[in-house]
């Protein structure tokens, strides 16, 4: 093979493997990056402004992919405050998007089911809405 078309061939290959991906192309990627089985972090949500003063939310979850391998189910435990400690959400994915998100209260040792409506508002005194 003579220079030119070693330098034709190398330059094809490198443009193809080095081309950015289209749009569709990384969605796909973000969809397989995201479905790692199973994952636990812990995290803190500081929560204040507007004259009030900041509350510190420190939580744990744990997220599992589901036996279909595209819904999860989402556990958050939460540790500080003390108005919150040890009280938990369970967020289950569903098929249609009709997810059900349970929430475990210690104090009264009971679980109660957040109704879809009520799932669009605040997530534990913050920005942040129940989905995720």
């Amino acid at each position: 093979m003579n220079r030119l078309a070693a330098a034709a061939a190398f330059q094809f290959f490198a443009t193809a493997a080095w081309a950015a991906p289209d749009a569709r192309g990384i969605m796909a990627m973000n969809e397989e990056a995201r479905r790692i089985r199973d994952v636990s972090s812990s995290a803190t949500i500081a929560t204040g402004g507007g004259g009030s003063s900041d509350k510190v939310k420190r939580f744990t979850w744990w997220r599992k992919l589901g036996a279909d391998g595209v819904r999860f189910n989402t556990l958050t435990r939460f540790h500080a405050p003390a108005e919150v400690r040890d009280e938990g959400i369970l967020f289950l994915e569903q098929p249609g998007g009709e997810n059900e998100v349970l929430l475990y209260l210690p104090n009264f040792k009971k679980v109660r089911r957040v109704e879809s409506q009520a799932q669009s508002g605040s997530f534990m005194g913050s920005e942040q809405s129940w989905c995720i």
